[in-house]
This record gives structure tokens, sequence and C-alpha cells, in this order.
């Protein structure tokens, strides 16, 4: 019966982390965890992508993350940039398993393995920074909703975020007074 399917709108969130959530969340977590946590706050990769991550498609020389089209949900390639946080987290990750063999070529490991979750890491750091109602893909509508507040064109926010359309952008764009107040300092220097 078609009645007694949910619709989607219902499950709809515009929770975004603020920075001091954020860094609440990093100062209660194991460095491991961290290092998935920043990917996805700086990159707005779904949790699977990030994890299952592989050096090949890290192309640090041209500053991006090549997805495939086989590798994401929407079926189409995505390049994502690597900001300077997600460089630095690289940058210790490839010294990390130069000194423990990294049996998986994945780029988030721990003690050279990989991490197949970080889901209980969350959920504690969570509940010891006293977060409520955040959950690991709100750090998607995070850092699609930081691109959009510092500038970044509404199409280039698309194609790093894999949206086709300007509505499924809007979804994650959701801007809170912090965004506007910053949005509007950097272009108008108020």
């Amino acid at each position: 019966n078609a009645s007694l399917i949910k619709s989607e709108k219902n499950r709809k969130r515009d929770r975004v982390a603020s920075i001091n959530e954020y860094e609440e969340l990093l100062s209660n977590m194991k460095r491991p965890a961290q290092r998935v946590v920043i990917a996805l706050f700086e990159t707005a990769m779904r949790l699977n992508e990030a994890i299952n991550l592989t050096w090949p498609l890290v192309d640090e020389k041209a500053g991006f993350i090549r997805l495939p089209a086989s590798y994401v949900k929407e079926k189409a390639k995505r390049n994502v940039p690597i900001s300077e946080n997600l460089k630095a987290v690289l940058a210790e990750l490839r010294q990390e398993q130069k000194r423990v063999t990294n049996i998986s070529n994945r780029v988030f490991t721990r003690a050279g393995r990989p991490i197949k979750s970080i889901r209980t890491a969350f959920a504690r750091s969570r509940k010891a920074a006293q977060i409520e109602n955040l959950n690991l893909h709100d750090l998607r509508h995070t850092a699609i909703t930081n691109w959009a507040a510092a500038g970044v064109p509404q199409q280039a926010i698309m194609a790093a975020a894999g949206h086709h359309s300007i509505a499924q952008n809007n979804a994650y764009t959701n801007l809170k007074d912090e965004h506007l107040k910053q949005a509007f300092k950097m272009a108008t220097g108020w």
C-alpha cells in the first residue's frame, strides 16, 4: 500500500555543526576517527566515500580527490577539492603508513588497517561534548553550507558535492545566522 510509505520530505534535515561543535567533536575523539571527521567536514563526502577511499583516487598534485562514477551514489564522477586542513591530514597519514604497512591501500587507516566505521567514536564524542541531534551525514550539510557562506559559486558546490539540481543543492545549503554574518562581513567588510 503506497500510503504506508513515508515521504522523504518528513526526513529532511537542516542540521549543520557550528565551528565550536566541530572542535568539541574533534577534542573528544582519538586521532584515527578525527581524521575521517576532518575529511567529512572539509569535503562533503559521504561517510562510506571517505572510509573506503584509496590512495589512487587522491590526486594531491592537482589538489583533488577524484571519485569515479562507480564509487559514488549519484553514479557520475566527482572531483572534490583538497583543502589545506585535509592536505595536512593526508600528509600525516602518508607518513604514518610509511612506518606501518598499509595492507589495503586505503587512505584512512588505524595502525595500517582500514577503518571500517567511526559511528561509535562519533556517538561517544557527541555525547561527551553534549551535542544534540547531530549525525555524521550532517557534516555533508555542514561542508556544503560552509562553502556557500564562503562565497563558493553554486555550480562549483554542486560539482564538488555531486548535486545535479539546484533544488537538491538547496536542500543541503542550510545557512544559519552565523553563516549570514560571515558572508556579509566577507562581502561588505561590516
